[in-house]
């Protein structure tokens, strides 16, 4: 027994042996081993066994096992069982919950290099965590993966390039995906919504608002007003502006 279990059950798969025969399996929780069989609870079977675990705490387990022969003879033993049955606690503190437009947030980052940096925190304190991993919606056959030093203390910090294999970049929406993973495999899923437009807008026209003096068409003002029409991006998000 040495992985991590998390079910509320373990299955033991033993081998007794003996010359006159095995007649009996007993086991024992107790943090030192009882001497009396009659403090140990019997299983069914004499070669493979379920062995609740559902109300020890997670953590190392201290199981013990006897086998009985049919002479009545005795042979103990004592395993320990690593139980992690919780996900790891996982929070993205860069982005939040909102959907955020990288075009205003990230302008000079998006387009420049394309890249932004996220980061959290992440806890567990039983088994561990092994992974971390960063998901693109439009790039899912390449994510990010932090492990072993990257994953220090309880927070977690990750450059990554809005982009597709060969780094460039994808205007539209994007679902970062991420997750933690912990050793005995227990996962938490956090996930966030990015909008990314890096093209520019274009106006087709404008009207003067501002009346002029009616003779010279001059103004004596020191501003005019002036309408935007034809207003638009690559997103098709048409408007006229003042």
């Amino acid at each position: 027994i040495s992985a991590w279990i998390t079910s509320p059950n373990v299955n033991i798969i033993g081998v007794c042996e003996d010359v006159s025969g095995i007649d009996s399996v007993y086991y024992s929780f107790e943090s030192t081993m009882p001497a009396s069989l009659a403090d140990w609870i019997k299983l069914d079977g004499t070669s493979s066994w379920t062995i609740p675990v559902e109300e020890k705490a997670d953590g190392d387990i201290t199981l013990h096992i006897a086998a009985v022969d049919t002479n009545g003879k005795e042979t103990k033993t004592t395993k320990t069982i690593k139980k992690d049955s919780a996900a790891p606690a996982l929070t993205e503190t860069t982005l939040g919950t909102g959907i955020i437009n990288v075009s205003a947030s990230y302008k000079d980052v998006i387009t420049n290099e394309n890249v932004i940096t996220i980061s959290g925190t992440y806890s567990d304190s039983t088994s561990g965590l092994e992974t971390i991993t960063i998901t693109d919606s439009l790039n899912k056959d390449n994510p990010w993966v932090l492990s072993g030093e990257d994953l220090t203390g309880n927070s977690w910090s990750k450059t990554i390039e809005l982009g597709d294999a060969n780094g460039k970049l994808k205007d539209g929406d994007h679902t970062l995906t991420i997750v933690a993973k912990d050793n005995a495999g227990n996962s938490t899923t956090v996930t966030r919504n990015l909008k990314v437009d890096t093209q520019t807008p274009s106006i087709s026209g404008f009207t003067v608002v501002t009346t002029p003096n009616y003779k010279t068409n001059w103004f004596k003002q020191n501003s005019v007003a002036i309408k935007l029409t034809g207003v638009s991006d690559a997103k098709k998000h048409d408007y006229t502006s003042e």
